[in-house]
């Protein structure tokens, strides 16, 4: 006889938290921009843009390891009384990390007609860490000041608590009438004796998971630019603390000279 319930080493589990993966959608790593003269095949020359994928970014899960016995039992057997509870207890965590890398630019180089590299632009950001969360950018203050801020990670957590609990009771009672002799007169007497019984199961089931989703965000610190000799270094020195967005910038040429850029937000002034 084969059993209609469907056999547990057939059901796969993974990954973890499917639905934050990223959807179905096409990507591109590297794309090629080139003009083309009208009845022509020479060019006048093409970019090529290179983008970070979730291939560089893939999306992190892990899930903590279920207990080795969660399941008690406590049987109590008696010749009235049967008693029998069984406690389940189980408790796992699941984590799942994503980044907006995907889609960020990587780097853009320009080619001549000859095939000659004229232009390249790189770009570097700046994850956080989350192991120790040390990482982090400079944040200017409405007051001036400026302080060293995480980089931004969003989180959202949730708990889920179950709890079942089911109690069967059964009792039972037994008459029946037996006819015995007595001795030493063959008389038979009639003797009704009465069995009864008592039986309870109880089984509980108690559940926690707890589903931790974190959301990366890196920051864009730096850019090189070269071109045809001249090379050109922007980093970003100081950002907003709330919208991340650069407010001092350092441009540095090929001779060590810099020149700063600067820009205040609105509720810097009008708080």
């Amino acid at each position: 006889m084969r059993s209609l319930s469907p056999k547990i080493e057939y059901l796969y589990y993974y990954p973890h938290n499917e639905f934050e993966y990223s959807a179905a959608v096409i990507g591109y790593s590297r794309v090629v921009v080139k003009n083309i003269i009208p009845g022509s095949n020479k060019t006048t020359g093409w970019t090529v843009h290179e983008f970070y994928t979730d291939r560089d970014y893939p999306v992190k899960t892990s899930a903590t390891t279920l207990p080795s016995s969660p399941i008690s039992r406590k049987v109590i057997p008696a010749l009235f009384l049967n008693v029998e509870n069984v406690r389940a207890t189980v408790e796992q965590g699941f984590c799942t990390i994503l980044s907006n890398m995907p889609g960020q630019r990587k780097a853009a180089y320009t080619f001549d007609g000859d095939s000659n590299c004229i232009r390249k632009h790189i770009y570097r950001y700046r994850l956080p860490n989350l192991a120790s969360r040390s990482s982090g950018v400079s944040g200017m203050y409405p007051n001036d000041s400026v302080r060293s801020v995480p980089i931004r990670v969003e989180s959202e957590v949730v708990v889920d608590l179950r709890k079942q609990v089911s109690k069967h009771q059964t009792f039972n009672l037994q008459l029946n009438l037996d006819v015995s002799p007595a001795p030493p007169l063959p008389i038979p007497i009639p003797l009704p004796p009465v069995w009864a019984g008592y039986g309870e199961q109880i089984t509980e089931y108690y559940s926690v998971v707890v589903n931790k989703t974190l959301y990366t965000y890196a920051t864009l610190t730096r850019e090189g630019i070269e071109e045809r000799g001249a090379r050109l270094d922007v980093e970003y020195l100081a950002f907003d603390p709330i919208t991340y967005r650069p407010l001092v910038q350092s441009a540095r040429n090929k001779f060590g000279t810099h020149t700063y850029g600067y820009e205040l937000p609105a509720y810097h002034v009008y708080p």
